[in-house]
């Protein structure tokens, strides 16, 4: 019998335009994480840090906004994920 352990690696990174997030999932993404990436808003203007690093190529990651105080919110895409 053969089993398959092999699980889907799944992250989720709030605050992904700012300098800790952005490096984070680059890492994340090297290590073959699927990232869903949160901010509040998602402009070209603040997230320049993330196309700087190439990482809005990469179809694993996922950008969401959304306000992490709207607990509704944070369920919704915990839920989709």
């Amino acid at each position: 019998m053969v089993l398959n352990l092999t699980q889907k690696k799944i992250a989720v990174i709030v605050g992904v335009t700012g300098q800790d997030g952005a490096y984070l999932c680059g890492d994340l993404l090297n290590l073959g994480y699927e990232v869903y990436g949160v901010a509040r808003k998602l402009t070209a203007q603040n997230s320049w840090r993330l196309s700087q690093l190439g990482h809005l190529k990469n179809p694993k990651l996922n950008l969401v906004e959304l306000d992490i105080t709207h607990p509704s919110q944070v369920s919704s895409l915990i839920e989709s994920i």
